[in-house]
């Protein structure tokens, strides 16, 4: 990666803890991810560049980016060179968060996901509207899958110009 995450959360005003508190992960987890350590999982850095306004480009001739990703992930768990996280708490929040007309898609185990609202607001300055929220056994897989239903009409990150009734309908359909 051609950029430097530290330096991109000291921009962004964020000490280690309140990112680390943002990702839901631990101080140690964040330090770990601003060197470039080799056990944090592909979707703790996407997390964490997505909030620092950053993106990776993949460029693939063998199917989308997903299908692609996913792979990759499995292969490398499997021979051993990343670990899997199987205690992670999966159940939690989907959010569907409006800013002007268009929407977040996205995820929080906290109890409040209004909370989340304010984080984004300190940190993008985008002032956001809990819409609607669902609690979910598998908060990764349901935003996962939200976020491939929506890739069309993807912004950037985990922002889409799509009408919030339809992504409301869409995420009732999930348990």
């Amino acid at each position: 990666m051609d950029y430097n995450i530290r330096e991109r959360r000291k921009q962004k005003g964020y000490t280690q803890q309140q990112l680390a508190d943002t990702l839901n992960v631990s101080r140690v987890t964040l330090r770990k991810i601003e060197n470039m350590d080799e056990s944090i999982q592909l979707s703790t850095y996407k997390s964490c560049l997505d909030i620092l306004g950053l993106e990776i480009h993949v460029h693939s001739k063998n199917g989308p980016l997903s299908e692609v990703e996913n792979f990759a992930h499995e292969v490398m768990e499997q021979l051993g060179l990343i670990k899997t996280n199987h205690h992670r708490y999966r159940h939690g929040w989907v959010y569907i968060m409006t800013h002007e007309d268009i929407i977040k898609i996205g995820v929080t185990q906290r109890d409040i996901p209004e909370i989340r609202a304010h984080e984004i607001y300190e940190q993008t300055g985008r002032k956001c509207t809990v819409y609607y929220t669902k609690l979910v056994t598998d908060i990764w897989d349901t935003e996962k899958q939200l976020h491939n239903i929506f890739e069309d009409n993807k912004l950037h990150g985990e922002w889409f110009a799509v009408d919030k009734d339809i992504a409301k309908e869409k995420l009732k359909q999930f348990h």
